[in-house]
């Protein structure tokens, strides 16, 4: 009798285990369940696991897990003013945001961005659920770094020095983007980078920033506690500088004692691109990588960037964790708890519920880029700029008026996106602007000088020779990394210049993404002098290296080519040894050149003449993200790494303002 009970009893217990497991009778597994909380679908999805599986979702690239219906998954995606594709609607950049004080207009701008993600991620997943690269749903942004020195180049991304400002504009943005409903979000806001990040640029990867306990929670933590507390931010990213001895990612104050601790945090912890890698390689905290990657994992960190993607083969971003773990160092149940932070995240996004479950799994994709959008938009744009003085030249008089339009940025439109920014379907220049408003106007337009002009030609094969002495250049297709080429060769070949096209990508490269194509040579002009050299692209990364010096490097849309070059020396006959890079992330528009112009400093007599016959004079002048932003080359005086070295005009500007 007795083991008769025991056998009925051991009979419930794995009939109640299974009811836990399965979804009200049904062999659906838990986590395919919607009626369950979000954080124990993503328990037990994590459960069913392998610990060879749980590492590979610890990088932004997560792998598919077919057994389990996961798909891929790209956790990185850009939105700071705008989200980062084509066809949408683009804001102004933060600190003209910052200038409008209206958080109310950022709160509704940021419901508009988080609407146009929605229906971009719609349109850009895969049959089988997997998104790529910038298609995801979790959203880089806002930025709420304090901009205390004005040399600081992303300081553009920022919401300026006030700590206050910058909170209030944080949980409006958070708000806006991640939406109301109490079990799903729109998107992801993920505020960065924490903290103390502020510049400079050269040094990020390994500055050890020292400063006081009172300046770090009065000055640099506040605005991320607003977004945390009072905004519910679904993610935080942790930045790359250490602070007080130990770098951000691995930093137990600010990882366990403020965000986990005292701010309750319940989200999950992103790394900056190769900011875990830096805790090992710039930092020199751990004495290996593996121990880096755990510390990262045990002291708060749940999903490491890297810098560049990887193919699904390749294991090179994953792997210190699994070393990690073989070698003891990182406990499986330590992956567990990153791990189910990162899937209630994505349970939270509704993406391993049936279609059309949720508020935000309707969005009527003409909302994309909408009038309603672009209105908010141009309204806020109006609110953000600042007339520092006005002698009662504004407004302008309508009529036959004649207007002398000076300066190289007036008929250009990419400055005015700032950086990290979509690409809207019609953008409209200050002299296309000045036309359409002042129709009787005589208009004339002259740069003036030749100072941020982007221009130029095609390189000409009988500049090029092969390493091997040959007229061109050899040009190899690979899988992997497309910033360092790391991967599999496909294919080699010799061509006469850089002017690639869809069509000349070789028979075993077509359609193996991300796919990295890498030109070297040599590089020789017929004249010594001062060259502008860079490159045009669009559908990928693409830069270029000048005997071994970075000169430019540039990001192209689907849709758009852009330009980026940088001025070097060079002189007849002497050689230098030219390096190309293009990295396609997925199919769409291929297009990568190598350009050139000969460069003349001098201002051009032609804007002076139109000044002197012209009523008013307009002088489009400015700094562009070409000079400032993100860590990259740039070859002007005055300007390192993407940083200032000096907040005086630019020697160039100084001559154009002058005319």
């Amino acid at each position: 009798m007795r083991i008769a009970n025991f056998r009925i009893l051991v009979a419930v217990v794995a009939l109640l285990s299974a009811g836990r497991l399965c979804s009200q009778g049904s062999d659906r597994p838990a986590y395919l369940n919607p009626a369950l909380p979000a954080e124990q679908r993503a328990a037990d999805l994590v459960h069913r696991m392998t610990a060879e599986e749980k590492v590979t979702q610890l990088v932004n690239q997560a792998r598919a897990i077919p057994r389990l219906k996961v798909p891929a998954y790209d956790w990185w995606s850009e939105a700071l003013h705008g989200v980062v594709r084509s066809g949408v609607t683009e804001f102004p950049e933060p600190i003209g945001l910052a200038a409008t004080f209206d958080a109310d207009s950022i709160h509704r701008m940021a419901e508009a961005i988080g609407t146009e993600a929605r229906i971009k991620h719609a349109q850009e997943m895969k049959a089988d659920g997997s998104s790529g690269f910038f298609e995801g749903l979790d959203f880089w942004a806002p930025n709420v770094n304090i901009f205390r020195d004005p040399r600081w180049g992303r300081g553009q991304e920022t919401y300026g020095e006030d700590p206050f400002l910058t909170g209030r504009m944080a949980v409006a943005f958070v708000t806006g983007m991640q939406g109301d409903d109490p079990k799903y979000y729109r998107a992801i806001s993920t505020p960065k980078h924490f903290a103390v990040h502020s510049g400079p640029e050269p040094t990020r990867h390994f500055a050890d920033v020292d400063v006081s306990k009172h300046d770090e929670l009065d000055t640099y933590l506040p605005a991320f506690r607003a977004a945390v507390t009072e905004g519910k931010a679904g993610s935080v990213m942790c930045a790359y500088n250490a602070i007080n001895g130990q770098p951000a990612c691995a930093n137990e104050f600010l990882l366990q004692d403020q965000l986990r601790g005292k701010w309750k945090f319940q989200g999950y912890v992103v790394s900056d691109c190769d900011a875990v890698i830096n805790i090992f390689g710039g930092h020199h905290f751990t004495k290996t990588q593996p121990e880096a990657s755990a510390l990262a994992v045990q002291r708060g960190m749940d999903n490491e960037c890297i810098d560049g993607g990887a193919k699904v083969e390749d294991d090179h971003d994953y792997k210190p964790y699994l070393d990690a773990y073989k070698q003891g160092i990182l406990k499986e149940s330590e992956i567990d708890t990153a791990l189910i932070r990162l899937f209630t995240a994505r349970m939270k996004l509704g993406m391993f519920d049936p279609p059309e479950t949720g508020p935000y799994s309707k969005i009527d994709a003409k909302l994309l880029e909408s009038p309603e959008h672009r209105a908010l938009a141009h309204r806020i744009a109006n609110e953000s700029m600042v007339l520092l003085k006005n002698d009662g030249t504004l407004p302008l008089k309508q009529g036959a008026i004649k207007i002398a339009v000076v300066g190289p940025l007036a008929d250009q439109t990419k400055y005015l996106l700032g950086n990290y920014n979509g690409t809207p379907s019609h953008m409209a220049s200050v002299l296309e602007g000045l036309k359409a408003e002042f129709p009787e106007a005589q208009i004339a337009f002259v740069p003036g000088t030749q100072f941020l002009r982007t221009g130029g030609e095609t390189v000409p094969a009988s500049a090029l020779t092969t390493p091997e002495g040959k007229p061109g250049l050899t040009v190899q297709f690979s899988t992997g990394d497309p910033y360092q080429g790391r991967g599999t060769v496909l294919a080699t070949r010799t061509v006469s210049n850089v002017d690639l096209k869809a069509e000349d990508i070789p028979q075993e490269a077509s359609g193996k993404f991300p796919l990295a194509v890498r030109w070297d040579g040599f590089l020789t002009v017929k004249e010594t002098g001062e060259y502008n050299i860079g490159v045009r692209a669009k559908g990928g990364f693409a830069a270029v290296t000048i005997d071994g010096k970075p000169l430019a490097m540039e990001w192209g849309d689907s849709e758009h080519s852009q330009t980026k070059t940088g001025r070097i020396h060079l002189e007849q006959g002497k050689k230098a040894a030219v390096e190309v890079r293009y990295g396609i992330m997925g199919a769409g528009a291929i297009e990568a050149q190598l350009i050139w112009s000969k460069y003349d400093p001098k201002p051009n007599p032609e804007a002076v003449a139109a000044a002197r016959n012209a009523d008013i004079v307009i002088a489009v002048l400015g700094i562009t993200s070409d000079l400032e932003g993100e860590e990259m080359p740039v070859t002007e005086e005055g300007f390192k790494g993407g940083d200032r070295t000096s907040i005086d005009l630019p020697n160039r500007k100084r001559s154009c303002s002058r005319l």
